[in-house]
């Protein structure tokens, strides 16, 4: 009803949307008046006029819009004690955070994880949270742009359209740790239904990947699909590597088996695109409550627009 794209305006009382795309344009208005929030919409068909003398298509905007939303902006009067109760229309067996007063909102085609890498926040996730996107977000609120891939790894570097402040960058281990230390993946398990990352802790299984491949590791940890580009922290919060995003053809790991790209080979994937990465030792373990902050703080939603 209301397309993405078109001017947005918010004032202290009162709003407007505007969208249009092919096939319609609406306006919407609305205002805070004796508690209650009131307003309008005008949905106009947008399409090909036919001029009669010739038959040509032209996509001139309708004055006839024009003249009608004008009218409605000034006749519009508020009536006052006249309020629909907040819960009008709403069926309590199909309550859903993905609903605003009844309206459904806009959802990703997928989400993912992701973590910063330079000040300025660029982030490395998987190639799969980004392929045919027709745009990506990070935090459901930063457009970014695909800088660099790695197909044969499943990497993806992103930059946010606008520089960003990230509280804390990844720090990424120089060399392997040792085969059972304990870790934790930090990602957006639900796909954003939670406000913050999770952690899901597990250990190291092997050094290398199930085929031999020196940069992959092999982990004995439980994830979902939403961790895949999440960050993999030892216990003093280096990040050993990135979770891979589990198989999609051909293959089927067994539960509590994930992947991960190697600290190192994150660092020249980033150096063979212009990103110098912050390298590090290993440090001493971190409280549970610092660790889980400190991976808050790097860790990003990564969203796949259609």
């Amino acid at each position: 009803m209301v397309p993405k794209d078109g001017p947005r305006q918010r004032r202290e009382r009162d709003f407007t949307i505007e969208g249009a795309n092919s096939e319609l344009i609406s306006y919407t208005y609305a205002k805070l008046t004796d508690g209650a929030v009131k307003g309008f919409m005008l949905i106009w068909p947008q399409g090909a006029r036919i001029t009669a003398e010739d038959g040509s298509e032209s996509y001139e905007v309708d004055r006839r819009r024009a003249l009608v939303l004008d009218a409605m902006r000034q006749s519009f009067a508020p009536i006052p004690g006249a309020a629909l109760p907040d819960n009008a229309g709403l069926d309590q067996a199909e309550q859903s955070i993905d609903l605003v007063s009844g309206l459904k909102i806009r959802k990703a085609e997928r989400a993912r994880s992701g973590f910063f890498v330079t000040e300025q926040g660029d982030v490395l996730t998987t190639l799969e949270a980004v392929q045919n996107c027709g745009s990506v977000t990070l935090e459901d609120a930063y457009p970014a742009n695909i800088v660099a891939t790695d197909e044969q790894l499943g990497l993806a570097l992103l930059r946010p359209q606008t520089p960003l402040a990230p509280m804390a960058i990844a720090e990424l281990l120089n060399f392997d740790p040792r085969i059972g230390s304990e870790l934790a993946v930090a990602g957006f398990s639900y796909g954003g239904r939670l406000p913050s990352p999770t952690l899901t802790f597990g250990t190291l299984a092997e050094t290398r990947g199930l085929a031999g491949e020196t940069e992959i590791s092999r982990l004995n940890v439980t994830v979902q699909d939403g961790d895949a580009g999440g960050p993999v922290l030892d216990q003093g919060g280096a990040v050993i590597g990135m979770l891979l995003a589990a198989p999609t053809e051909g293959k089927l790991l067994p539960q509590g088996v994930g992947l991960t790209a190697k600290g190192t080979a994150l660092a020249e994937f980033l150096a063979a695109n212009g990103v110098t990465a912050t390298m590090t030792q290993i440090q001493g373990a971190l409280t549970p409550y610092d660790l889980t902050n400190n991976a808050a703080n790097m860790t990003v939603l990564v969203s796949c627009w259609k």
